[in-house]
């Protein structure tokens, strides 16, 4: 699924241009994000640098800065079946901060493409946040986004040396890249504490809700509480993972979490009509016969 979504990315990037890619070539890695560079199939020359990243909830992520320079982010999703050609309205979160919204083009029906201009609040978002919660379709999406700091200058290096060759042979030289071993378990690690404080909230949800009759502001509030040992491991995982400072680490923490009390209150509101339109609509017991008769 991964390379089909790369090769369809790459068929497409560059505003729907027509024109076949090829790659990719020189490649690019960074965490877990892979892809390189592309030549266009008709004539041969350079096209594009472009890298996809795979998540566990089925949706991809892909990033590219064509020959001109310019930046595009794409969504895709194997199970997405959008009609071509339309467009789509997203809204993206950033470390809670937003939205920003974007307009996408679908290219085929798995794939949403989104312009992204190198002066603009997306890409700067997009380098230096380390969550993002996009809203496609009504559909809620996270994405961790650990590597993007170290992705964007890759791919820019990676047209230069198509573009700019001797440009790029005289930068001063890189420090070597990180292992991508310690990337991956740094990012499974973080990911497993998330859920973790995740699951926490869910299971006190099952136990008190039904059970109580207070507001559901204040619920959502005990629940957070309750949980709070699972978000000081969270928080401690954040600094000792990635050298961010703690205060830094909280406010990050502590924006998802807002978003997330807001989330659970409706959740509250909503179970509780729920179910008493289930008991409004039950029959009523028949009294006949109480009587012995």
């Amino acid at each position: 699924m991964f390379a089909r979504a790369l090769l369809a990315f790459a068929l497409t990037v560059g505003l729907l241009t027509p024109a076949l890619a090829k790659g990719p070539l020189r490649r690019v890695t960074v965490g877990n994000w892979a892809g390189g560079s592309y030549t266009n199939d008709n004539t041969g020359n350079f096209s594009h640098c472009a890298a996809s990243a795979t998540y566990r909830h089925g949706t991809s992520l892909h990033v590219a800065v064509n020959a001109d320079f310019s930046w595009t982010l794409a969504f895709s999703n194997s199970s997405w079946t959008m009609p071509i050609g339309n467009d789509v309205t997203i809204n993206l979160w950033f470390d809670g901060a937003g939205p920003i919204t974007v307009k996408g083009k679908v290219a085929d029906r798995t794939l949403v493409v989104v312009p992204m201009p190198d002066n603009s609040a997306l890409i700067r978002a997009f380098r230096e946040g380390s969550q993002m919660q996009s809203v496609i379709g009504g559909v809620r999406i996270n994405f961790a986004l650990t590597t993007t700091s170290r992705l964007i200058p890759e791919l820019a290096t990676c047209v230069k040396w198509y573009k700019e060759p001797a440009l790029a042979r005289n930068e001063p030289a890189t420090p070597p890249p990180k292992n991508d071993e310690v990337d991956q378990a740094r990012t499974r690690l973080i990911n497993e504490a998330a859920e973790e404080h995740q699951a926490c909230m869910r299971k006190v949800m099952r136990d008190i809700v039904p059970y109580s009759t207070e507001n559901a502001d204040t619920l959502a509030q005990v629940i957070i509480t309750r949980c709070q040992t699972e978000e000081k491991k969270f928080v401690s995982l954040g600094v000792a993972l990635y050298g961010a400072s703690k205060a830094d680490v909280e406010r990050i923490v502590t924006t998802r979490v807002d978003q997330q009390k807001k989330e659970m209150v409706a959740d509250i509101v909503t179970f509780r009509a729920e179910l008493n339109k289930a008991l409004l609509s039950q029959p009523k017991p028949d009294n006949k016969g109480e009587s012995g008769i």
